[in-house]
């Protein structure tokens, strides 16, 4: 009597287990099968969020700009100083998002930041809405 019932449990466990394990790897595949269609939304998204901290950047250093070259003569917003204050901000930036999330700064999760402060910048005139107003066909 006490074998059976230790045979019982014994295949119920069993079972729950396969059970389980094909449960897991028929989500797994779900998930595999969906990232294909993902991508691009994925893409669509950092895209955005690319463009959305452009933006910030323009609008920040468009109000510091004048200050700074008031009293240094140096523009902020060309050539090799553009590239320096976006590599900083961004750097800045991705120093406090270390140091709130407790992660160790190292030189690969800086590596990120300083690849965000260089897109900013070689893609500076090339996101819509930086600069000055632009109306009609764009050139």
């Amino acid at each position: 009597m006490g074998n059976a019932i230790g045979n019982l449990f014994g295949t119920v466990i069993v079972g729950t287990t396969v059970f389980a394990m094909n449960l897991f790897f028929v989500g797994a595949a779900g998930v595999l099968r969906l990232i294909p269609l993902a991508m691009p939304l994925v893409g669509r998204a950092l895209w955005g969020l690319l463009v959305f901290s452009c933006r910030l950047y323009y609008l920040l250093l468009t109000r510091l700009a004048p200050l700074i070259e008031r009293y240094t003569k140096i523009n902020l917003l060309s050539g090799l100083w553009r590239l320096g204050t976006t590599l900083a901000m961004s750097l800045v930036l991705g120093l406090v998002m270390l140091f709130v999330a407790q992660i160790s700064i190292t030189f690969w999760s800086v590596i990120p930041f300083v690849l965000h402060g260089l897109f900013v910048d070689f893609a500076w005139d090339e996101i819509p809405g930086l600069g000055e107003l632009q109306m009609g066909v764009r050139t």
